[in-house]
């Protein structure tokens, strides 16, 4: 079967969006010639990712659509590897690379839309029109819309943009995150964690829909029934200062440890005890929850958009709703208090993210619709 020409663009390295297209672009591989264009931005994913793999990786910085130089550069790469189909990730991409497709010549790649979290229906009143009219303008150029899950196809339905939407639920390397690198006992030590405390760790930008003000006062609250709770908070991001505001404003600074960016997420799951993540809304499936289920991890997460189609409550882990504070904290002491629960819980996650979230399915469900949008 000749293979297709394929090329994903996103505007960052860093976050669960480029950790997915990490993903996709190596598990498509060997169906399609693929090509990557993103920032080398020093983030969780960038060149070294690509560099024993048949994906061509092309260094290229999304900041503004008035950069014409950027625009260049990319329709220079789209008509030089003659792509076929042309993927865009996250909204800036989209809308950086949908100006760009309307200058190319005929016949035009397919447009394929990866959404990663629908944010308009969360911008204040002025912003959501002006969002929702070009939205809808620029997506007659989209061929498919893949929302990444079936809570994100819906707020896509409801706000108007049709219904060529597939869903692809998104999909990790689950053996990658099966076994640490280094000694869970070991990194602990380095953290400054002592063998008898509970770590909850949350790993993330530290920007919207992050709910930092719930997740920090849930802790508080957990940690003074069980002071053997620890905080491990790991990424960076714009709301650096404002977490460590509420850090302080609850008395916590010596209880939360915030590591920053690191490589070694695998081994700081394992050296973890309960996963946490908190959201304000507009999270499309987050990768994290993924990742930390592969772990082993029970989970305590915001019942927000797709997150309830990755946590099946009182199975993998605990839904609390948007602000939930007291509950998250009840979600907190219930799996500090019985390891039992998290080791029932973490074993459960794993079969789950083996079966339904495994990169292997996704890179088929995709494959499927790459093909129907070329037949099409």
């Amino acid at each position: 079967m000749k293979r297709i020409r394929l090329m994903h663009v996103i505007a960052s390295g860093r976050g669960g969006a480029a950790s997915h297209v990490r993903d996709l672009a190596l598990g498509l591989g060997d169906q399609f010639e693929v090509d990557v264009v993103m920032p080398d931005d020093e983030g969780n994913v960038g060149p070294p990712d690509f560099a024993r793999s048949a994906v061509r990786f092309h260094s290229l910085k999304i900041a503004h659509p008035r950069d014409w130089r950027a625009m260049m550069r990319l329709r220079a790469l789209i008509a030089g590897q003659r792509c076929q189909i042309l993927h865009l990730h996250g909204a800036r991409a989209a809308f950086f690379g949908r100006l760009v497709h309307m200058t190319l010549p005929s016949p035009r790649p397919k447009l394929v839309y990866s959404v990663h979290g629908f944010m308009i229906p969360h911008y204040p009143r002025l912003r959501r029109v002006v969002s929702t009219v070009q939205e809808r303008a620029q997506g007659l150029q989209v061929d498919r819309y893949i929302a990444v899950s079936y809570a994100e196809r819906d707020a896509l339905i409801r706000a108007g943009f049709g219904d060529r939407i597939d869903v692809v639920w998104l999909g990790i390397d689950t053996e990658a995150f099966a076994r640490p690198q280094r000694s869970p006992e070991e990194l602990r030590t380095e953290l400054g964690v002592r063998t008898s405390e509970i770590v909850v760790t949350s790993v993330c930008r530290f920007f919207w829909p992050r709910d930092f003000a719930t997740l920090i006062r849930g802790f508080a609250q957990a940690k003074r029934r069980v002071p053997a709770l620890r905080l491990l908070l790991v990424g960076d991001g714009p709301w650096r200062p404002l977490l460590l505001q509420h850090i302080e404003a609850h008395g916590l600074a010596g209880e939360v440890i915030l590591p920053g960016l690191r490589k070694d997420v695998v081994d700081l799951l394992h050296a973890s005890d309960i996963f946490a993540l908190t959201s304000g809304g507009g999270d499309g499936l987050p990768v994290s929850i993924l990742e930390a289920m592969a772990a082993g991890l029970p989970v305590v997460a915001t019942a927000s958009d797709g997150i309830p189609e990755e946590v099946v409550h009182g199975e993998t882990g605990l839904l609390v709703p948007k602000g939930g504070a007291r509950l998250l904290a009840d979600g907190f002491v219930r799996l500090s208090e019985s390891p039992t629960l998290r080791q029932q819980w973490g074993t459960a996650g794993q079969d789950r993210v083996r079966r339904h979230f495994c990169r292997e399915l996704m890179v088929e469900n995709l494959s499927r619709s790459y093909r129907l949008i070329l037949d099409r």
